[in-house]
């Protein structure tokens, strides 16, 4: 029977959670001690998603800035939470806006994520 994520969730964190848990139980690493380091990294993946995502359409340098700093706490968070779940990876924050070549988008940030935690799980084994 599935884990269900905590109500407050929105869709991001949701799936995240499904995603992460399914991939912690699949190498070993599930346990029920780790559930708050999951929530905590769900939460703040989604933070950057979203943050990401605004970041894409941000027109002012003012909102540029602001959903950076989101960005960028948040994919802290998602590496120091990943780090209690023995999961090595490296999420890094986006810097400011290149005027010469074409900005990833957030989706490509997210995937990159993604890829990351999964590569980083497939190396992994329990502690013994």
């Amino acid at each position: 029977m599935p884990i269900k994520p905590p109500t407050h969730f929105n869709a991001i964190a949701r799936n995240e959670w499904h995603r992460i848990i399914g991939l912690l139980k699949s190498r070993g690493l599930f346990d029920e001690l780790r559930m708050a380091s999951i929530e905590g990294y769900c939460t703040h993946y989604a933070r950057f998603v979203t943050a990401e995502k605004n970041l894409a359409k941000a027109t002012d340098q003012g909102e540029i800035d602001r959903w950076l700093a989101i960005s960028g706490t948040a994919s802290r968070k998602v590496r120091d939470f990943s780090r209690d779940l023995g999961i090595p990876i490296a999420v890094q924050a986006r810097g400011p806006k290149a005027e010469t070549k074409a900005e990833p988008t957030a989706e490509t940030h997210e995937k990159r994520m993604l890829r990351e935690v999964g590569d980083a799980l497939a190396g992994w084994s329990p502690v013994q």
